[in-house]
């Protein structure tokens, strides 16, 4: 294996593609004609299975509907009124009467029955008013009898048996021979058109007198009835096409031809007989079928269509044979593709290794020019933007460290501003202290205090702790300016102060109340700082005043540069919570302001 990839890498790259072309070219070729041909036929196959599936369980559903509208009449019949008071017994009742009773009876049967399109007859035994009954189809040509319901001898048969058993309930008959089922055996012989019936029973659950039978209904159908639904479709046109309704004992209700009905079904499918509904591909003898099946939910009974899977196939017997040739022709034309396409790698290639070499000596932008060949197209264009990028980088490399050292000189100066600051407020404050100027000396010990946390903070949050002592500074500054003018209470819950709150968020407020609130008091002024813990981890701020409020008239004509201090709080606190924070301002001029801050849980 070794010796032969050894020997397949040393040929000429042209070489190696007409090889592959020749060995793998045609034979996968060939095998994809024979797979492409067994995968067609399935999947054509197994698409008309589902349809004939889909045929079935709308064949079942429409003949379920016809079903279910005999159930509802003989549900609607059993319990009508006019029924129950002929059903009564009448000993004394005349010949006479008993005939008008008959016609009534029947006329309450033709009430319900009579619209019913399909139905062959119908007929209510009684035990006192014999047989009534009607067929609602009486232009049958060349009509025989006697196609009606005997009264002695369905007692005697199993349609009498089966609807007592029931008990109420609504039974569905399988095809049988109207002779065999009440045991006519002197019509046997006889030619009717309509031989065969399917029935459905059911017992009359009305109150009788001790002794009596309850009456019981009978509505039977000709299997040309379920064939108008079965065959109703274009399939019913295709040769070879059988449609069969089997019931739960595999025998036969429906079949194309009469001579199978009520017979067993002799045909064996494994899948029809374990599932409900389903398709198959099976071969009987020497054809191949498709067959799909589907239970009726009402009566119990399996629908089963078959149809020669070659009406679905015919038209692919040749497709090997022409896959074939085509798979001959197509690498016909790949050799002399992969020919012609190998020179123009080769080159190519050739052309990019002679441009690598010449990097490797230091000559950059060489740009070699472009092929017309795609693929190599874009290793060309690769290369030349990796040969640009390798010359870009090594004279940014050298602006790089220029840059570094620019940035250490600028931290350098950086770090040489505040302790410049810090040192000329210490030469101040000595002076204050030489000239006895001991609040002057305060003054810039707390604004040196306050530069200096204000340079150490990082982020844009500290903790209201923070806050306040930062206050507190300021806040000596202003009372020594303002000569002890006004004074602050701070109420803070003790669970608030590790919280975080935004950087100098009470000192404008604080500031506006000072200069804007006291502005024309010389004493008496009196802020009011007070946070509580809210409803869901909320943080609650109060700052108040009495100063003279904000009138409304006057605020509209200050300038926006004067509340620089209470906008740049609302920017801030909106970039830092969104919508999750509430601000309010509220003042009635001249007496005072109040300013409410509702921070969201911090998280």
């Amino acid at each position: 294996m070794n010796r032969l990839k050894s020997f397949f890498l040393r040929l000429p790259l042209n070489m190696r593609f007409f090889l592959v072309a020749v060995i793998f070219g045609i034979l996968p070729l060939v095998l994809f004609s024979g797979l492409s041909f067994l995968i067609s036929k399935r999947t054509i196959l197994d698409n008309a299975m589902t349809d004939l599936l889909g045929t079935a369980k709308k064949n079942n559903e429409l003949i379920e509907i016809q079903l279910k509208r005999i159930e509802e009449s003989a549900l609607i019949f059993t319990v009508d009124k006019n029924l129950k008071e002929h059903l009564l017994n009448h000993p004394d009742m005349k010949k006479s009467e008993q005939l008008h009773h008959n016609l009534d009876i029947k006329s309450v049967l033709d009430q319900y029955f009579i619209s019913i399109p399909g139905i062959f007859s119908y007929h209510l035994y009684t035990d006192y008013f014999m047989m009534v009954g009607n067929y609602p189809n009486a232009a049958i040509p060349n009509y025989k009898p006697p196609m009606y319901v005997p009264y002695d001898e369905f007692r005697q048969s199993s349609l009498f048996q089966m609807a007592k058993q029931a008990k109420g309930k609504i039974v569905w008959v399988p095809t049988y021979r109207y002779e065999e089922m009440y045991g006519l055996s002197q019509y046997e012989g006889i030619q009717y058109d309509y031989p065969y019936l399917f029935s459905a029973i059911k017992q009359i659950n009305c109150d009788m007198e001790k002794g009596r039978e309850k009456p019981i209904l009978i509505v039977s159908f000709r299997p040309d009835f379920l064939g108008d639904i079965l065959e109703a479709s274009e399939l019913a046109a295709m040769d070879g096409a059988d449609f069969f309704l089997i019931d739960e004992d595999r025998n036969i209700v429906y079949a194309k031809e009469d001579a199978l009905l009520s017979t067993s079904f002799d045909r064996s499918f494994s899948g029809i007989a374990l599932g409900e509904s389903g398709y198959e591909l099976k071969k009987i003898g020497q054809k191949e079928y498709i067959i799909a099946y589907d239970t009726q939910a009402l009566t119990g009974w399996k629908q089963v269509i078959m149809l020669p899977s070659t009406l679905f196939t015919a038209s692919m017997e040749k497709v090997p044979q022409l896959l074939f040739v085509i798979g001959l022709l197509s690498s016909f034309f790949l050799v002399l593709l992969l020919k012609m396409l190998s020179g123009s790698m080769t080159k190519t290639l050739q052309t990019v290794l002679d441009g690598m070499k010449r990097l490797g000596e230091g000559k950059f932008m060489l740009c070699i020019p472009e092929t017309e060949d795609h693929d190599m197209k874009m290793l060309v264009n690769k290369f030349n933007e990796m040969d640009g990028k390798i010359h870009r980088l090594i004279v940014e490399n050298y602006e790089i460290k220029l840059k570094e050292k620019e940035t250490q000189i600028m931290a350098l100066n950086m770090q040489m501003n505040p302790h410049f600051l810090y040192n000329t407020l210490n030469t101040v404050n000595m002076m204050a202290i030489e000239s006895g100027k001991q609040d002057i000396s305060d003054a810039l010990v707390r604004l040196s205090q306050m530069l200096q946390r204000t340079l150490q903070i990082k982020g844009d949050r500290w903790t209201v702790k923070e806050e306040l002592s930062n206050l507190d500074h300021y806040l000596y500054i202003m009372n020594l300016r303002y000569d002890n003018a006004f004074c602050v209470e701070i109420d803070v819950q003790e669970e608030l102060l590790e919280t975080k709150v935004p950087l100098f968020m009470l000192q404008p407020l604080v500031e506006n109340s000072v200069i804007h609130g006291f502005a024309g008091m010389e004493e008496g002024g009196v802020i009011k700082i007070t946070g509580k813990a809210g409803k869901n981890g909320k943080r609650n701020f109060l700052i108040w005043d009495n100063g003279k409020g904000i009138d409304k008239e006057e605020n509209r004509s200050k300038k926006k540069e004067e509340h620089h201090g209470l906008n740049n709080l609302k920017n801030r606190l909106f970039l830092i919570y969104g919508e999750d924070y509430f601000m309010k301002i509220g003042s009635n001029f001249p007496h005072g302001t109040v300013i409410y801050i509702v921070l969201p849980p911090e998280g």
